[in-house]
């Protein structure tokens, strides 16, 4: 379908994320799911200055890869017990 301002955005955080296969994976499987959204790169240096600039409701969700994982878990909210498990 056509993107509005009201289509959610989402992402993969990565450096180098250029590479993923993340956003034509998750866009088909929305397309075929009927699920309005729009996954896209994001190339991050910085993942605690990315996140005050551009939190909800600039984006509905995020993945997170290298270098940034642990970064992303020191900022979450809330940690999956398996996850603060792993670190």
């Amino acid at each position: 379908g056509e993107q509005t301002k009201d289509t959610p955005v989402l992402g993969v955080i990565g450096n180098p994320v250029g590479h993923s296969r993340s956003p034509a994976l998750h866009n088909g499987a929305m397309a075929a799911a009927g699920v309005e959204g729009c996954y896209v790169p994001l190339l991050v240096d910085d993942l605690p200055t990315f996140l005050a600039a551009f939190d909800q409701p600039d984006f509905r969700g995020y993945s997170v890869t290298i270098p940034h994982k642990e970064a992303a878990l020191a900022a979450s909210d809330e940690v999956d017990p398996v996850a603060a498990q792993i670190g």
